[in-house]
C-alpha cells in the first residue's frame, strides 16, 4: 500500500491520502468475557467532498470468518482518534482507536453487551 500506518488510518496525516485507498491490519482484540481473538480490518477511505470535515471510511472487520462492517470518522481537530459506529449481529457498535508508537489500539462497545472489549491493530505484512 501506499500509505504509511498513521496515514492510512488518516492518524496524523503529513500530506493528503489518496482516495479510496484500502489498507488492512492485523487485529487482536479481547472480548468483555475475557476472550481473546484475531482477525484482520481493512479501512477504505471514502471522497464525500468538502462538505466533511475530516476523513471518512469504510470499515470492514474479518474475525472469525465472519465479516462485520462499519463507518468512521477522523477529525480535523484531533488526528489521532479514529471514532467508528458499526452494527453487529444486528446490535449498535461503537469503537474508538487511538494511534500512537505505529499501531492503534481502543476500546468497543456493542449494545446490551456487559462490558466492554480492546482492539489493537498492527500493519499487515
Amino acid at each position: 500500500m501506499r500509505f504509511v500506518f498513521a496515514a492510512a488510518l488518516a492518524f496524523g496525516l503529513a500530506g493528503p491520502a489518496i482516495a479510496d485507498d484500502t489498507d488492512t491490519f492485523n487485529v487482536a482484540g479481547t472480548g468483555p468475557d475475557g476472550n481473546t481473538y484475531t482477525g484482520t480490518v481493512s479501512i477504505t477511505e471514502q471522497q464525500l467532498g468538502e462538505a466533511v470535515k475530516g476523513d471518512v471510511f469504510k470499515v470492514v472487520w474479518t474475525i472469525g470468518g465472519q465479516t462485520t462492517q462499519g463507518v468512521a470518522i477522523v477529525s480535523e481537530e484531533n488526528r489521532k482518534v479514529l471514532a467508528i459506529g458499526y452494527i453487529y449481529q444486528g446490535k449498535s457498535g461503537v469503537a474508538v482507536m487511538t494511534e500512537a508508537d505505529g499501531k492503534a489500539s481502543g476500546s468497543w462497545w456493542v449494545d446490551g453487551v456487559p462490558g466492554t472489549g480492546t482492539e489493537v491493530w498492527t500493519p499487515a505484512q
